[in-house]
């Protein structure tokens, strides 16, 4: 049993002796059509910075927002009733440029996930 502790102290005493090296960023090895490196960072020493206070009257929406979404669900109702009828090649096409779009701004979300037209 006294080789055990001596073993437990030779590592303790080694692990004090040389402290871990600091984190770098490392660049990422994966095969994403990213070319961003991924960055590491190390936690925080000591307590993190107080956050503000929030007051439930923050989130209570003004007359102004109020009037300005209300005048937005008009807009788009009176788009989808006034609107002209679309034949399905239109929708077609439409669809088509909406899911480009976000092909552009969203390159790639998950591998294996396909977005779909909502």
């Amino acid at each position: 049993m006294p080789a055990l502790s001596a073993a437990a102290a030779a590592i303790d005493a080694n692990a004090m002796a040389a402290p871990a090296p600091a984190p770098s960023p490392v660049p990422s090895t994966s095969s994403s059509s990213s070319s961003a490196p991924v960055k590491v960072y190390r936690p925080l020493n000591g307590p993190a910075p107080a956050l503000p206070e929030v007051n439930d009257a923050d989130f209570e929406p003004t007359g102004g927002e109020l009037h300005a979404a209300f005048a937005g669900q008009v807009r788009k109702r009176e788009k989808l009733v006034d609107g002209p009828l679309l034949t399905r090649k239109l929708r077609d096409e439409a669809a088509a440029k909406d899911m480009a779009a976000r092909r552009a701004r969203f390159p790639t979300v998950r591998p294996n996930l396909a977005l779909s037209v909502c």
